[in-house]
């Protein structure tokens, strides 16, 4: 059998070094518990505890709000293959949680 995954629409945002401090502040918003470290290479990082275990997100990672407003990390490859943006402007009930995007200006 094969199945097709039902994505809809998703939250999300880019960990970049341009936006790292505004991607901490709007993942602790969601999830409370996120910490900012360095990784080996002295590059940020954030630490996120899952349920059994920690994720870490790494520079041009992408963190995703899951449905139960849990948070997930996607690799930007990864990230591409699975979403597309949509347009902010429509008014259609599905598009109200759409994509977030930082303003760095």
């Amino acid at each position: 059998m094969k199945f097709r995954k039902k994505t809809g629409v998703i939250d999300a945002v880019q960990f970049t070094n341009e936006t790292k401090d505004q991607v901490y502040h709007w993942a602790s918003q969601k999830q409370g518990n996120v910490f900012p470290s360095w990784d080996e290479n002295k590059q940020p990082i954030l630490k996120i505890p899952s349920l059994n275990s920690e994720i870490t997100c790494s520079l041009n990672d992408w963190i995703i709000v899951g449905k139960k407003g849990q948070l997930y990390i996607r690799k930007p490859d990864t990230f591409a293959d699975m979403y597309e943006k949509i347009d902010n402007t429509s008014n259609s009930r599905e598009d109200e949680n759409c994509s977030t995007e930082l303003n760095t200006d």
